[in-house]
């Protein structure tokens, strides 16, 4: 059974939802800031209310655009490609070392949570593990443009391999072509 603040699928909370999906979407707004979206997007599919989850998602991604500016893959990309500052000559190395060097930064943060405990973190250690992932982003989408590649066809790709994997039940593994 899903559960979302208290209320029940089984008690009948689609016409509570429907009524109310403006406060909804901004629980989802929050949530999404929180790391909650997967779980407010399962909730939502679960409910199958195809018009209160229409709303939801356009209200969402009106105030994510809002707020970011940006909403896209392919937006984020064009922005990333209007701060790319090296040189030309460079432009297939430079990013695919600074994407290794900000994996190893990621990983070197995670090191630390499994040699010290979470317990002692500082206070904001979720938000240095997300911005060491941000500028993972940075060099990734700076790749893809060098490539010449939109990030979304990137994503889409990886998306429909894992869905096949997934399906094949080869998630688990080795090898490229599995």
């Amino acid at each position: 059974m899903t559960h979302h603040y208290g209320y029940s699928i089984k008690r009948g909370v689609l016409p509570f939802i429907k009524d109310t999906w403006y406060r909804l979407s901004t629980a989802i707004r929050c949530s999404i800031e929180n790391g909650y979206a997967d779980l407010m997007l399962l909730t939502m599919k679960t409910w199958r209310h195809l018009t209160v989850e229409k709303q939801i998602k356009q209200h969402a991604d009106t105030w994510l655009k809002e707020k970011y500016g940006m909403l896209t893959f392919d937006d984020y990309q064009t922005s990333a490609k209007g701060t790319a500052i090296y040189p030309k000559q460079y432009r297939l190395m430079y990013p695919a070392l600074g994407l290794a060097g900000e994996a190893g930064e990621v990983a070197n943060k995670i090191k630390k949570i499994v040699r010290d405990g979470e317990g002692k973190m500082p206070p904001d250690w979720k938000e240095q593990v997300a911005s060491e992932i941000g500028d993972v982003l940075w060099y990734c989408a700076a790749l893809a443009s060098d490539l010449d590649i939109p990030l979304s066809k990137i994503a889409g790709q990886n998306k429909t391999k894992l869905e096949n994997r997934q399906k094949n039940d080869t998630l688990q593994g080795s090898g490229d072509n599995r």
